[in-house]
């Protein structure tokens, strides 16, 4: 009897666990999204774009696989700095250009036009823009855009503390680019005048990329900010 019920309650700590972890995500996220817009770009919420319950199931793909991470269950994290540092810190920019590069390619496909009209649209309604509609779009959309943050830790062995300062990093930048009151022009970092010429477009548009341009370049995409 005793070894019937020993895979169930295997299983039912491992779905306990990975439950736990996923709930402690979203209170990490949902709180790191209202320190960064309050106190760092200092911006105050006058509209209520977002729910904690769409919050909650819009990223719940991301925090899933962050858990499995976490337990290792997939991928090859690791906590102990064992490799070099010299790969330690490499990671860093593979990571963002595989973000990078993941996200343009993902974005593009979300402006197809069923996809764009019934989905993505959702997160472009919002004018003028500001930060804190950097987090604001369809369950559906957040959730699959949300894939080009997490699947490069999948696939590149990193160490975890690092692993959630690019995260950390990768949400301040995307309420960096949304943000209209910040005054920063570049040609080759995707800056917020940049984003908000995609932002002044509609389904046919312009400048896809999170981080650089250069994948926008060679691909066409790319609209110079006046």
């Amino acid at each position: 009897m005793s070894f019937e019920f020993y895979p169930l309650l295997l299983a039912l700590f491992y779905l306990i666990r990975h439950f736990v972890s996923i709930f402690i995500f979203f209170i990490g996220d949902f709180t790191i999204y209202q320190i960064i817009n309050y106190k760092i770009l200092n911006n105050r919420l006058e509209t209520n774009y977002i729910t904690k319950k769409h919050w909650f199931f819009g990223n719940m793909v991301s925090y899933t696989i962050l858990s499995l991470l976490f337990w290792e269950d997939i991928g090859y994290t690791y906590y102990n700095l064992d490799n070099s540092i010299f790969y330690t810190l490499i990671t860093i920019p593979i990571n963002i250009f595989l973000m990078d590069t993941f996200f343009y390619f993902m974005h593009r496909i979300a402006h197809i036009g069923i996809l764009y009209n019934n989905i993505h649209n959702y997160h472009h309604k919002y004018r003028p823009i500001n930060s804190w509609i950097s987090r604001v779009s369809h369950w559906l959309d957040s959730n699959l855009e949300n894939i080009a943050f997490t699947l490069p830790f999948v696939i590149v062995p990193t160490y975890f503390p690092l692993m959630w300062l690019i995260l950390i990093f990768t949400f301040y930048w995307g309420c960096v680019i949304h943000d209209n009151k910040i005054d920063l022009k570049n040609k080759t970092i995707n800056c917020p005048y940049t984003h908000g010429i995609h932002h002044k477009y509609g389904k046919n548009n312009y400048n896809f990329s999170y981080y650089f341009t250069h994948w926008d370049r060679l691909c066409g995409t790319y609209k110079i900010p006046n």
